[in-house]
């Protein structure tokens, strides 16, 4: 990573005793104050561009801000924090989580039982794991999580066309995909309660 943090010269290392930078502190318009690991300010500076490339919209387009949110709350954070040893609780935690991103990826290095241990090979594994499910976070973000967004508010819309009030009728969607999604905008759009159409046609409140 080249032993220090330096946009300018492409080097983003996090080891040092200086280092504190945060997501935060890089864009005071971002929440987010766990210290960064090389993968949150690699994912910082370069995450935007590979959101609209793999979305295939331009960078500007609005759902690269909103997709890149999602995937820093729910997967970049975790890595980053595991990285700098921040712990999820304060205290005794109940039990050890040994399944994460971090834990997969540390597996797939040689152990000292190996007779030919081949590094190269193991990183090439790494990489491969790490991009599959960056990418799979990157499309469910894109296309579920914000295409159920989108049926929402079309829904909204039509509330307001036909001057209903407070109510909110989703068509073509199962209440478990879009009830997240639904829930946040209905609260935007100062909505107590929403309908929603069951695929059995039953409708409630």
């Amino acid at each position: 990573m080249g032993g220090e943090f330096n946009r300018e010269k492409h080097r983003y290392d996090h080891h040092q005793k200086t280092f504190s930078e945060t997501l935060n502190s890089l864009d005071s318009k971002k929440k987010w104050v766990t210290k960064l690991s090389s993968a949150g300010l690699v994912y910082c500076f370069f995450g935007r561009e590979v959101i609209a490339t793999v979305l295939g919209v331009k960078p500007d387009n609005k759902l690269v801000e909103k997709v890149f949110d999602k995937v820093y709350e729910n997967f970049i954070e975790e890595i980053d924090a595991i990285d700098n040893g921040i712990s999820t609780h304060d205290g005794e935690p109940r039990y050890s989580i040994s399944t994460n991103l971090s834990s997969r990826v540390a597996h797939l290095a040689p152990t000292w039982q190996d007779p030919n241990p081949d590094f190269d090979s193991a990183f090439v594994k790494a990489m491969d794991l790490t991009k599959t499910e960056f990418l799979d976070r990157v499309n469910y973000y894109g296309k579920v999580w914000w295409g159920a967004r989108d049926i929402v508010n079309s829904a909204l819309q039509a509330r307001c066309r036909e001057k209903l009030i407070n109510k909110l009728l989703v068509r073509h969607c199962t209440l478990s995909s879009v009830a997240g999604p639904g829930y946040k905008v209905g609260e935007k759009n100062g909505l107590r309660h929403c309908a929603w159409k069951l695929p059995s046609g039953e409708c409630t409140n």
